[in-house]
């Protein structure tokens, strides 16, 4: 499920597995990833999809030698921006796409997922008090670099800060 702003951040379903384990999920178990039946939330770690998995088109793929798959997991599927029936849309963006414009296909999304239950590095929130400590160490940071500044310029560079944040964020 893309987000409002068509980046998919999570798992599905969310929190995983649900009551009906996704397609990388149960590959995932196929594979030997012992995963706990106890829903969690997920989020999806994104790789450099040239350093995560290979991908091959038809004709290149059909031009492999026998055993080049053996061992290997398969998913197929199509690029982003391919024709689909229906004229229905296989391209979402990825979390790089503010500054790269990169865009990914579903079958991309269900390998990171599958990778990411394999590996057992899918992204998960930090604790309560680990959040308290890194929001109040800002807070007294941005304190400490504003109360060198009086008016105006304190507001240009309280402004500064937040745009970069935002731009970043």
């Amino acid at each position: 499920d893309p987000d409002l702003d068509m980046i998919v951040r999570r798992h599905w379903p969310y929190p995983s597995p649900g009551p009906y384990p996704s397609f990388p999920w149960t590959l995932a178990r196929l594979s030997g990833a012992r995963l706990s039946d106890t829903p969690k939330p997920r989020w999806l770690r994104y790789y450099h999809s040239s350093e995560a998995f290979i991908t091959l088109s038809y004709h290149l793929a059909l031009a492999k030698g026998p055993g080049y798959f053996r061992d290997k997991v398969v998913i197929i599927g199509t690029k982003p921006r391919t024709p689909l029936p229906d004229s229905e849309v296989d391209e979402f963006r990825s979390p790089h796409f503010k500054w790269t414009g990169e865009t990914t296909g579903g079958v991309e999304i269900l390998a990171t997922a599958y990778l990411n239950l394999v590996n057992g590095d899918w992204l998960r929130r930090g604790s309560l008090s680990a959040e308290f400590v890194a929001l109040s160490g800002a807070g007294v940071l941005c304190a400490l670099v504003l109360s060198r500044f009086r008016g105006l310029r304190a507001f240009a560079v309280a402004l500064g800060l937040a745009l970069a944040f935002l731009a970043n964020g």
